[in-house]
């Protein structure tokens, strides 16, 4: 009896097993017939094939008519493109013709020559010729002569000394005379360039004389004090001029003390008075 009843119950749980997984089948059946249905209404609705006559379909005709118009459209900016360099060309080729004409005309006006060659009076024509190569025969004399003269002035000049140079020609090495500075003038340096002497109104210029402030204001009649550069500003000098100061004197502490004056000379760069030559390696130190 006990055996038949454990395998009642085996066979009750085994029963109990094959429910359980056909409930399980069965619940994944139905949830895969679920998805399947979601997909089929997510699925866009399908219709059934019509068809359509080629010279009924809107959108092929559409297509066709728009690349007729962009090859029109090509088409006619490229004629228009073609008309315009011809046209440039043109302008270009008119314009040049032109040039020439007025370029023609301007080397007549200026040689003489009549613009009309069918007309030409041969006898004129060399008339002028002579004139033009006796002309051109004198310019070239004139300036060889020129030549050869300037040539045997600079030999003759190379040959003479500074005292017959002087004397051929006094008013050249005269010495000017110059107005005297006034007091505390401002001083203008005329240059250390060299300047050929044309005689010009510029070179003939005093450039000692007073300009500006110095014209119109003495300053001779100021105070003692007031007598120095730049008078009231930042920038203004110790010392009227270094003709009333003594720079001979010895009495400062350089002129005085040599000791002093030798140990600042050897500081100096190349003012050394001795040099020591090395006589041996530097030792390392560890």
């Amino acid at each position: 009896a006990t055996a038949e009843d454990a395998a009642a119950d085996e066979e009750e749980e085994d029963d109990l097993g094959r429910k359980g997984e056909e409930e399980e089948e069965e619940d994944e059946y139905e949830e895969e017939e679920e998805e399947e249905e979601d997909d089929d209404e997510l699925e866009a609705p399908s219709f059934q094939p019509v068809f359509v006559r080629k010279s009924d379909r809107a959108t092929i005709q559409e297509r066709d008519r728009l690349y007729e118009e962009e090859e029109m459209l090509e088409e006619q900016r490229a004629r228009e493109l073609e008309a315009r360099k011809a046209e440039s060309s043109q302008l270009v080729k008119l314009r040049l013709e032109q040039e020439q004409l007025d370029m023609d005309a301007k080397m007549a006006e200026e040689e003489g020559e009549p613009e009309d060659e069918t007309n030409i009076d041969e006898e004129m024509e060399m008339e002028q010729w002579k004139q033009r190569e006796i002309a051109r025969v004198r310019r070239d004399r004139e300036e060889r002569v020129a030549h050869d003269r300037e040539r045997a002035e600079i030999f003759k000049r190379r040959n003479m000394t500074d005292e017959e140079i002087m004397a051929e020609n006094p008013e050249r090495f005269e010495k000017k005379e110059h107005s005297k500075l006034q007091f505390m003038q401002k001083y203008y340096h005329k240059g250390a360039f060299f300047r050929a002497y044309d005689g010009s109104d510029i070179q003939e210029r005093d450039t000692s004389a007073p300009t500006g402030e110095d014209i119109a204001f003495n300053k001779g009649i100021l105070p003692k004090v007031m007598q120095v550069r730049k008078w009231g500003l930042i920038g203004r000098t110790k010392y009227t001029h270094l003709r009333d100061q003594d720079t001979s004197q010895k009495d400062s502490i350089f002129a005085g003390d040599r000791a002093l004056v030798d140990k600042y000379k050897e500081k100096m760069g190349g003012m050394g008075s001795s040099f020591e030559r090395p006589t041996g390696k530097r030792s390392r130190e560890d």
